[in-house]
Parts: C-alpha cells; sequence; structure tokens
C-alpha cells in the first residue's frame, strides 16, 4: 500500500538540513558491558562442580577456624567479629540490693527485688538476683508472719495462766 508523495510540505516535519547527512562513526570508548548473557545455554547446566577423584585429603590442623583463628579460652572473638555488648540492664544494682535486703528486712527486699524485676523485663533482661530476691522475701516473709502467730498464740495463752510455769495438753508454758 503506498502513497502518493504530498505535493505539500508538512509543516510539523523538519526541513532537510543545508548540508548531508553525516554516516555513524564507531565509537572511540570501551565498549559497555552487558548486564545479560546474550547467549543462552543450549543443554543442561550442572551446578555442582566435578570432585576429584581418589580419597579424601586428610584435613590440615592449622588453628583457623573459618571465621578466625582459634582461642582455647575463648576470650576474645574471631577476627572480624564484634565482641558481645553488655545487656543494658537498668535493674541490675536494684536486684542485688533487694536481694541482700530480703535476707535481713524482707518486706523491704520484697518490694526492691520486685521493682528491680520489672524494670529489667521492661528493657528486655533476665535479672536473676531480683528473682532470687523475691523468692527470699516472700520466705522470710511467710517465716516472720507463722513466727509472730504462734508468739501471738503463747502470749494470749500466758495472759489468761498468768505469771508461773504451766502445764497444759502435754505443752508447757513458761510465762512471766
Amino acid at each position: 500500500m503506498t502513497q502518493p508523495p504530498d505535493p505539500q510540505p508538512d509543516p510539523t516535519r523538519p526541513t532537510p538540513p543545508d548540508q548531508p547527512v553525516q554516516p555513524p562513526t564507531e565509537p572511540t570508548g570501551p565498549a559497555p558491558i552487558p548486564t545479560e548473557p546474550s547467549v543462552e545455554p543450549t543443554g543442561p547446566v550442572d551446578p555442582a562442580p566435578p570432585t576429584p577423584s581418589g580419597p579424601p585429603a586428610e584435613p590440615v590442623a592449622t588453628g583457623l577456624t573459618p571465621t578466625g583463628p582459634v582461642d582455647p579460652l575463648g576470650a576474645q572473638p574471631a577476627y572480624g567479629q564484634q565482641p558481645p555488648q553488655p545487656a543494658n540492664d537498668p535493674g541490675k544494682i536494684l536486684g542485688i540490693v533487694g536481694l541482700i535486703l530480703a535476707f535481713f528486712c524482707a518486706v523491704v527486699g520484697l518490694v526492691i527485688s520486685i521493682i528491680a524485676f520489672v524494670k529489667s523485663r521492661g528493657a528486655g533482661v533476665t535479672n536473676i538476683p531480683a528473682i532470687i530476691g523475691m523468692i527470699i522475701g516472700v520466705l522470710v516473709t511467710i517465716g516472720w508472719i507463722i513466727g509472730g502467730v504462734a508468739i501471738g498464740n503463747v502470749a494470749a495463752k500466758c495472759a489468761e495462766l498468768g505469771p508461773g510455769v504451766h502445764q497444759q495438753g502435754g505443752t508447757t508454758y513458761t510465762c512471766g
């Protein structure tokens, strides 16, 4: 399908230049590097490398691991690794104080240990001294309550019996 040439020039088309058109030239810089291969493989691709024939080689003890030198004490991190950062525990000192106070003043030690535990848990850290302080604080507080009730019962019995040594139901009361 050919169309006859239009006798009137199109105003939207550029007019030909007065000079002849130059043919394109070869680029003078380095050729661009292709990002994808232009030729696709024609056969199946084997991703496994060929294995050597014969018995496997014995490992050589060089004192190196894949990450760096071996440290028998484990004190230093391997080359290129960051040393472990100490966890920021806002309740660590408070937990230790609560643990110590749980032995001498159980209720105060229990309260301080609970506060330390809550602060540490908020930071995502387990505070072992605070947990032990809570356990000891609860046990000592229960012991004080049981002891106080027992002493209160004896004092009530002595108030009823009066001063002196009394025998009742196989129990000896010394009141004075």
